[in-house]
């Protein structure tokens, strides 16, 4: 359940600070046309399979919007959010 607060978004929340972004991620993204977009928003990384990350060090996701809603979520739906982030169990915390 999710309790609108971001916590799961933001630097050092549940011991985490990036998200690592895989290759069905930007597969997703290129489907619905907006990886160009989402690259610029993305760290790059050797050490990942994907080659690329959401940093959240000392900040939060690039993509967590004022009111600590995913825009992604939001504008394009549930499935358009990485795949760690629809794992994520916030309620199990």
């Amino acid at each position: 359940m999710c309790y609108k607060c971001g916590n799961c978004c933001k630097a050092n929340s549940f011991n985490h600070d990036r998200v690592d972004i895989q290759f069905t991620d930007i597969e997703k993204w290129k489907e619905i046309g907006i990886w160009k977009d989402i690259r610029k928003k993305l760290e790059t990384t050797s050490e990942n399979e994907s080659g690329y990350i959401i940093s959240l060090d000392e900040k939060s996701c690039p993509f967590l919007n004022r009111e600590n809603l995913c825009i992604l979520h939001k504008k394009y739906g549930y499935y358009a959010k990485p795949k760690v982030c629809r794992e994520f169990k916030c309620g199990e915390i």
